[in-house]
């Protein structure tokens, strides 16, 4: 092998693995934020076009935060349940709290998220409707589970209270 084809073959491997033909970035191109592939590109650039950007609107992204405060305040109820089963209590003492330090917020949540919900088409309102339903039927059966598992006496206050925190 003569000394030019050498350093041709060495100038040809560098170039292969400058541009990414190789290694952790395998798949082409120059630079690592450019390579993904062109039938994806051209996807985005459809979805772009056609007016779909991916993005949520705010009364989405309300009703969304609206569900996810509420279903944090029910699991802070489930906590609430699960760690004093054996002592109703506690439990009632400690959902009288939530409840009343809640009552704010939850107020907040019902106005902005029917506010929201009413500005949602209405295949967006229905699928909305349909998850938040799914999400508090799922809690439901978990607290009518557990509260199976305090005394009779206690029971029916603390379902009030987890209805009241809940609804």
């Amino acid at each position: 092998m003569n000394e030019e084809n050498k350093y041709a073959k060495v100038a040809e491997l560098v170039d292969a693995l400058d541009s990414g033909s190789s290694g952790q970035y395998a798949c082409g191109g120059s630079s690592p934020p450019f390579r993904i592939p062109r039938f994806l590109f051209a996807l985005s650039l459809l979805v772009l076009f056609i007016g779909g950007t991916g993005c949520k609107s705010e009364a989405e992204e309300t009703v969304e935060s609206t569900l996810e405060g509420t279903l944090d305040l029910h699991d802070q109820v489930f906590r609430i349940l699960e760690t004093n089963v054996d002592d109703p209590d506690a439990a009632l003492s400690q959902l009288r709290k939530l409840e009343e330090s809640s009552r704010d917020q939850r107020k907040l949540y019902r106005q902005n998220g029917q506010a929201a919900l009413e500005q949602l088409s209405e295949e967006s309102r229905k699928a909305f409707t349909d998850h938040a339903t799914e999400k508090h039927s799922e809690y439901a059966g978990k607290f009518s589970t557990i509260l199976k598992r305090f005394e009779a006496s206690h029971r029916t206050q603390l379902q009030t209270l987890v209805s009241t925190i809940t609804r």
